[in-house]
């Protein structure tokens, strides 16, 4: 009772006195049932006094008569809803029950094949059939008794004679009685596409009729593209990987890695500027945009005569210079 015991702490001595004079029953799980009815000589005024509650200070006031609490509810496992005996029942709803939707939904699943999906857009001869079997079977009844025609395109020519059989991938199936045809709608006349429309049942599509499409002489375009003339002289140095396109190696193995770069680098030195003097001008060509995924590259070794022979030279130069 929201009023008289809000907190459902005054209801046990109430609920074992009134079960045992039989005054209310245990109302049913519903709990949109209306609440019971009681005597017309009865009134919660004329309750005793040892039912009322004790722990209010004021007196009471005549109130709506007490429901029972929720102890003398049945349990949900007495209570099967939907039809199916189940244990876990919450808030009125059977677990039970959606969990056999469920098993439903998967065993429809497992039997569809994925080769049923199908990307066409032409309408269904039947489409409010939900048997496929009968309107296939009232598609090839109804298109019998189809007159045979003549088949022409938008500008007359006659493309085939036949009589109509199906309409598919936006084509319609025509048997000439040696062969079938399949023709494209675009393709088709303005009576043939009302003859599609009417034994089909489908909306009459406007074609472009007798209205040409004027021929005009297309100007090629030209797009010339001039390199760039900006220049750099030889990087000796460089790191391309990490300095062109961020690639590293990792936070601490990095710092390493650079190092012996450049010692190498600095041992190679001559053999360096005798592949690539140090007047030379060097250009961006060829090194992947800003911006772009670069993959990882590991660079090949250049091999070069004229850098064979300064690197040789200097080595022997410093041999002989140094004592």
């Amino acid at each position: 009772d929201p009023f008289n015991d809000p907190f459902g702490d005054q209801l046990t001595n109430i609920q074992e006195e009134e079960e045992a004079e039989g005054q209310l029953e245990p109302l049913p799980r519903n709990r949109f049932s209306p609440p019971p009815s009681f005597a017309p000589e009865e009134s919660p005024s004329d309750e005793p006094e040892s039912l009322l509650p004790e722990a209010l200070d004021e007196p009471s006031e005549p109130s709506a008569p007490r429901l029972p609490g929720p102890s003398m509810l049945p349990p949900p496992s007495s209570r099967p809803m939907g039809g199916v005996p189940c244990d876990n029942v919450y808030n009125e709803r059977n677990c039970c029950e959606e969990e056999e939707n469920c098993n439903k939904a998967r065993a429809a699943l497992d039997k569809f094949n994925i080769r049923r999906i199908s990307v066409d857009i032409s309408p269904g001869y039947r489409p409010d059939e939900e048997d496929p079997e009968v309107a296939r079977e009232m598609q090839t009844r109804e298109l019998q008794a189809a007159p045979s025609r003549e088949w022409r395109d938008r500008d007359g020519q006659l493309i085939a004679s036949g009589r109509l059989l199906d309409l598919k991938s936006r084509r319609i199936s025509v048997d000439t009685g040696s062969e079938i045809r399949r023709i494209p709608l675009h393709e088709l006349g303005n009576d043939e596409m009302c003859f599609v429309s009417a034994y089909w049942n489908t909306p009459f599509e406007c074609a472009w009729g007798d209205l040409g499409v004027a021929t005009r002489n297309w100007n090629p375009l030209e797009v010339n593209w001039t390199a760039s003339a900006l220049c750099h002289k030889p990087l000796y140095f460089e790191e391309r990987a990490l300095e062109r396109y961020g690639h590293m190696t990792g936070p601490l193995s990095q710092p390493l890695v650079s190092g012996a770069h450049f010692f190498v680098s600095a041992a190679l030195l001559p053999y360096k500027m005798g592949m690539n003097p140090p007047n030379e001008c060097m250009y961006a060509l060829g090194y992947y945009r800003p911006g772009n995924c670069a993959p990882y590259l590991v660079p090949p070794v250049p091999l070069s005569a004229r850098g064979a022979a300064a690197q040789t030279a200097a080595v022997f130069g410093a041999i002989y210079l140094i004592p």
